[in-house]
């Protein structure tokens, strides 16, 4: 069962997120850092799971203009119609989801463990707007009034999180769409719209900034709602949407 391959990426991720430093404007050498770790993780998921259009992520600096003029605050991600909202939670919160060793249950996930379950679950939501393979462009900016959300004290027993705290706000684009018939299954990069593939992911003609050809460099809370209002059926829904997605298609 391949449910638990690239965990030790998604376990890591918090490390991406935290290359640059989006609360004093990242500079180009850390957008570019971020903008590697990001693909190498989406890479490293259409490995796991044979997912044939993983297309790669290019930076795009309207994206990061429009975030830094229309959303001061984590209500003004609500309004957002065109893209796709993705909150990075904070270190805190990965701190506790790594002491959890979820690559050391996979016999118990296999198992149906409920717990072990609800744990997979709540990992997988909190990057699953990550996992599209038909996103072609992402823009990052700090949210001028940080926010928190509280999570229900069934939460904090099965997590032991309390509080995500969420102090940037990233934008995905251009696909608006959560259908399982998003990813085309196959050896990665074998199914890419442009029909170009590198090292796995597809090749995206003229979005955003390619820091390979620009710079020479590159290569290999609608969530906390979820999380904290109905925390078993959310979490267990994300386990099933990865198997379903990513494994079973």
């Amino acid at each position: 069962m391949k449910v638990l391959l690239g965990i030790g990426l998604l376990l890591s991720f918090n490390d991406v997120l935290a290359v640059a430093n989006w609360k004093k404007r990242a500079t180009i050498s850390e957008v570019m850092s971020f903008m590697e770790s990001l693909n190498a993780f989406r890479r490293q998921i259409a490995q796991s799971y044979n997912v044939g259009n993983m297309n790669e992520l290019r930076y795009d600096i309207d994206i990061e203009a429009e975030i830094e003029q229309t959303i001061k605050t984590c209500n003004d991600v609500g309004k957002v119609t065109k893209y796709v909202p993705y909150l990075p939670p904070d270190e805190g919160t990965w701190n506790i989801v790594k002491k959890w060793n979820i690559d050391d249950k996979s016999k118990l996930i296999e198992e149906g463990n409920q717990e072990a379950l609800q744990k997979f679950g709540f990992m997988m939501l909190l990057v699953k707007n990550l996992l599209h393979p038909r996103q072609v462009k992402i823009g990052c900016f700090e949210l001028e009034e940080p926010c928190s959300v509280d999570l229900e004290d069934g939460s904090t027993f099965k997590f032991g999180v309390s509080t995500i705290k969420y102090e940037v706000v990233c934008l995905i684009g251009s696909s608006l769409s959560d259908s399982p018939t998003d990813v085309v299954k196959g050896e990665p990069g074998s199914k890419c719209d442009s029909g170009q593939q590198q090292d796995g992911l597809c090749k995206v003609i003229g979005d955003g900034i390619n820091w390979n050809e620009e710079f020479g460099h590159g290569g290999a809370a609608g969530q906390a709602a979820a999380l904290s209002s109905k925390e078993n059926v959310s979490c267990l829904f994300a386990f099933a949407f990865i198997l379903t997605v990513f494994v079973w298609l």
